[in-house]
């Protein structure tokens, strides 16, 4: 683990950006540098770099160099592991959806972790609350003219899990998460284009 020590951002004042890269290699004698899943398409091995960057400041705080087999997915415990290492337990982090998986927002709640996670619009959390809001969130008190875009916030459960093997017992819980929703104004034509599409097929039927 290298932390960048130059201009470093205000960890208490603002949100740190996680983010990865692929660095392609021809190289035999790196350890680290191994097949994975290249982000430029390329067919070489890799050494996968992580960095962690002030959201407002654009500044970079630490880096990390894998594994080019390590997926982005398996490298936030480590991050949480190396925060904690350095002093830094209360941290908001923003994160991309691949880095969305349960094992990783349990990690963030056990951590105490304010956090902020894309998520595909396919998983069955998003989903299931998007179908009973997306009529009223196509309303034009939910547009922003500023961002051109739709937005709905509302309240949801997380259902949280640790396993403790030193007790040899799992814990689960309710865990209240906001889940924010949006959708540009062409996503919202397309959907009502598709509806009336769909509603006509029926009638014609």
């Amino acid at each position: 683990m290298h932390r960048l020590l130059s201009g470093q951002p205000n960890v208490d004042r603002e949100y740190l950006a996680y983010d990865s890269t692929s660095v392609s290699s021809y190289s035999k004698c790196l350890r680290q540098v191994r097949y994975g899943k290249n982000k430029d398409h390329e067919h070489l091995a890799q050494i996968n770099l992580r960095l962690l960057f002030g959201q407002q400041s654009r500044l970079p705080f630490y880096y990390r160099k894998l594994a080019g087999n390590i997926p982005d997915v398996k490298t936030l415990r480590k991050l949480l592991a190396d925060m904690n290492t350095l002093g830094y337990e209360k941290i908001k982090v923003v994160l991309d959806r691949g880095f969305f998986s349960a094992a990783n927002i349990n990690d963030l709640y056990r951590h105490h972790l304010k956090f902020l996670i894309a998520a595909k619009l396919s998983l069955k959390l998003v989903t299931t609350h998007l179908d009973t809001v997306r009529d009223t969130m196509r309303n034009w008190t939910h547009y922003s003219q500023a961002y051109q875009l739709y937005s709905y916030s509302l309240p949801v459960t997380w259902n949280y899990v640790q396993d403790r093997p030193y007790k040899g017992d799992t814990i689960t819980a309710d865990r209240r998460m906001y889940l924010h929703l949006y959708s540009t104004l062409l996503n919202a034509l397309k959907c009502q284009v598709s509806s009336c599409t769909l509603a006509k097929r029926q009638n014609d039927s």
